[in-house]
């Protein structure tokens, strides 16, 4: 008796540090949220204050796409523009929905704004220049407005970056055709180049916002930056796993849903590709926290038979020295693919319990 209340108690332990854990995480990713969403912001504000006041310089300085200095300024008020837009963008984080909302409300006010501004400028056509621009501006950017009140309606930030990031990169994209075909008409006409000098930062742009890798690598970058210690990544790392869960039933849905399968059930085609498959989950069964022995970690780029014959050979020495075959768990087979929303959020859970 004595023995099972000094297991109850060491097991009650375990479970406060790992909520304990879990809540600093939880803190420091709030805190990252914060810090990554004001420094994006600022930057974004200092962009578009700098576009627009290049913007105007621009159009003063010449009537005609004339002159180097008009090439400069358009490079620049470009780079402004896109500038804004990739930092305001970039202001929340994947998981974050109440963020990601405040930044398409930012952008689907400040981009009708600058439609009603082409239309002021189409109806008082108080220069060619303005006029060209408004009449190609108007419907490219009703197209993304509309992408950006597509991607409010969406469930989860996710998706909605995902809506908000394509419309981006299209947008982009049509307008590097169509400075292509100003700066043609310009150079045809006895103008100068200018209209090209948008294309590599319209480039630019399309690369990052239609490429999640680099999105990824540019918040990677200000976690490293704005983090103050590594150990507050990897906690605000498992702590985004958790979304918006309390901590309490996280723990409570961990403990219903961990679950270990004997390694001797396991032959080596399961584990040669990262193939769904649910017979596999059959053949695990419920567990008590604590009673896995061992969480196999392990990544699908690895060569598959290398990793069968390292795992049969942890597996041979676990049996001469226990005398039993191991209980583990392994991802492939002891999340259920048919509620894996749930169980990806326990997995610090899992892992503890091993």
């Amino acid at each position: 008796m004595a023995g099972c209340k000094a297991n109850d108690l060491a097991n009650a332990l375990e479970l406060e540090q790992i909520k304990h854990t879990l809540d600093a995480g939880r803190r420091a990713l709030d805190q990252f949220r914060s810090l990554v969403f004001t420094t994006t912001v600022t930057g974004s504000l200092v962009w578009f204050l700098s576009g627009a006041a290049l913007d105007v310089v621009a159009r003063l300085e010449a009537a005609s796409y004339v002159g180097r200095k008009v090439c400069v300024l358009e490079f620049l008020a470009e780079a402004s523009k896109s500038g804004f837009a990739l930092c305001l963008g970039l202001a929340a984080l994947p998981d974050d929905r109440d963020r990601t909302l405040v930044v398409l409300a930012a952008l689907t006010g400040l981009l009708s704004l600058g439609i009603l501004t082409d239309v002021w400028q189409l109806e008082h056509a108080w220069r060619f220049t303005g006029l060209n621009r408004a009449l190609w501006n108007i419907p490219i950017k009703l197209a993304l407005l509309c992408s950006f009140l597509v991607a409010m309606t969406r469930s989860s930030a996710e998706r909605m970056q995902r809506v908000m990031w394509s419309g981006m990169s299209l947008f982009q994209a049509v307008r590097m055709l169509i400075h292509a075909v100003m700066g043609a008409a310009s150079c045809a006409t006895g103008g100068g180049p200018a209209p090209w000098f948008r294309i590599p930062v319209s480039a630019a742009f399309v690369y990052i916002a239609s490429t999640q890798s680099a999105r990824h690598r540019v918040h990677g970058f200000l976690r490293r930056q704005l983090a103050d210690r590594q150990k507050e990544n990897a906690a605000s790392g498992v702590a985004a796993l958790l979304g918006r869960r309390s901590m309490t039933e996280t723990l409570e849905q961990g403990r219903a849903r961990f679950r270990c399968i004997d390694l001797a059930q396991l032959e080596e085609a399961d584990l040669a590709s990262n193939r769904p498959d649910p017979a596999l989950f059959l053949k695990t069964s419920p567990a008590v926290l604590g009673s896995c022995d061992a969480f196999i970690s392990h990544s699908w780029h690895d060569d598959p038979g290398q990793k069968w014959n390292a795992l049969q050979a942890w597996r041979t020495q676990f049996v001469a020295q226990e005398g039993r075959e191991p209980r583990v768990w392994i991802d492939k087979c002891c999340l259920d693919q048919a509620n894996i929303d749930v169980d990806l959020p326990c997995l610090p859970i899992f892992m503890s319990g091993c």
